[in-house]
């Protein structure tokens, strides 16, 4: 004789993502008879399979949730090194979202977005991620100079000239910045037809003494290198009429 089975609802369990419960069978061994003895089996059976998006769990069926809320899929922290923007010191902050949290649809994601981490200010600068004191050679062209006559007075085109400098200030008010100066040659005095220029200033031109001969009338004289005549050099003899 066989007893009715029943069920135990404290033996749901799952079993590769379906839901099973066992079922004990009761049977009556030598029925009728002084030897007759109760034994009991225990089977289990399939309550409920579990499709693609559910997960079995304490013998249900759940649904497979990836996140309930923005903590599930991760820490917040800064990430990376840090890097110059606006003169100032960023570094990335490194933010993660539960999306449609609490359901299957949830999904986790994240986003980078520049975090001020340090402000330069105007006496530093931000450079290779730190703030750094400031090294600014010039802010103008004065910091470089006096523009103005430089040198000594020479001589060009016959003129006098001296050179003028004028300083620049290259990327003023910034780390690249940096002096330079060029050099202009300046007419300071024009000398005369009757001048020279020598050693930088218009002098008389020298005339050398006894410089050539040439004639004059019918003698021959001495004349300077300025073409100013001198002594007789020779009386030429006069020629008799024919």
């Amino acid at each position: 004789m066989i007893a009715a089975q029943t069920e135990s609802p404290a033996a749901h369990f799952a079993n590769q993502e379906n839901v099973y419960q066992n079922y004990k069978t009761y049977t009556c061994n030598n029925p009728g008879t002084a030897s007759s003895y109760c034994t009991n089996s225990t089977s289990a059976q399939l309550k409920a399979t579990c499709n693609g998006n559910q997960t079995c769990s304490n013998g249900n069926c759940l649904q497979n949730i990836t996140c309930s809320s923005n903590s599930d899929c991760g820490k917040n922290s800064l990430t990376g090194n840090p890097f110059c923007e606006y003169n100032n010191v960023y570094t990335n902050q490194l933010t993660y979202y539960c999306n449609n949290p609490g359901t299957s649809q949830s999904f986790c994601s994240s986003t980078l977005v520049p975090q001020l981490t340090s402000s330069c200010g105007t006496n530093k600068t931000c450079n290779n991620g730190s703030c750094t004191s400031q090294s600014i050679a010039c802010g103008s062209d004065a910091d470089c100079g006096f523009n103005g006559l430089s040198g000594n007075a020479f001589c060009q085109y016959n003129n006098v000239y001296k050179n003028y400098i004028t300083h620049s200030c290259n990327n003023p008010g910034t780390n690249q910045s940096f002096c330079s100066n060029s050099l202009t040659p300046q007419l300071m005095s024009t000398c005369s037809p009757t001048q020279q220029c020598s050693n930088g200033s218009c002098t008389a031109y020298s005339c050398i003494s006894n410089y050539q001969q040439r004639c004059s009338g019918n003698d021959l004289y001495w004349y300077d290198s300025c073409g100013n005549q001198q002594s007789v050099a020779q009386h030429c003899a006069k020629r008799l009429p024919k």
